[in-house]
């Protein structure tokens, strides 16, 4: 049998190699396959539809790390703070409305880059996609659009 050397620092592994898959929840320093992170990243991930409720507060630990919940505004809607939730999380609401133009305000809980309040409209023809993280000072609102789809 040949003599064996240790890889460099930098090696490169050619072609493509294969390596075991780790069980989910592995958090070890072993090399991660792309089996593993893909469904890593599916487990943590949830879309639902949500049916309409004002105010709504979802629990932040039932939808994953990074949720898509949809709504179809039937009449005017407050988001209000998630229960639970964990640093990092990001809860995405994509609204819709249904019929006619529907206002859209968040709680006071959920702050603004600028501090400031926000009520908006949701018209018929738009979606709006609002996105909140959990940082160390609470909720914070890091995305508000308005698109035609």
């Amino acid at each position: 049998m040949p003599a064996t050397k240790p890889l460099p620092s930098s090696a490169t592994l050619p072609g493509d190699p294969k390596a075991a898959t780790a069980s989910p929840g592995d958090n070890d320093t072993s090399l991660a396959t792309t089996a593993f992170v893909t469904a890593a990243l599916v487990a943590a991930r949830s879309d639902t539809t949500a049916a309409y409720a004002s105010p709504y507060a979802p629990d932040a630990d039932s939808h994953g790390f990074m949720a898509i919940i949809r709504i179809t505004m039937t009449g005017n809607l407050t988001l209000n703070v998630p229960t639970n939730g964990t640093a990092g999380q990001r809860i995405r609401y994509v609204l819709t409305a249904s019929g006619a133009e529907r206002t859209i305000t968040l709680g006071t809980g959920i702050k603004t880059p600028n501090g400031a309040t926000f009520t908006g409209a949701v018209t018929s023809t738009h979606v709006r996609v609002i996105e909140i993280e959990k940082q160390d000072i609470g909720w914070l609102a890091v995305k508000n659009q308005q698109f035609t789809p």
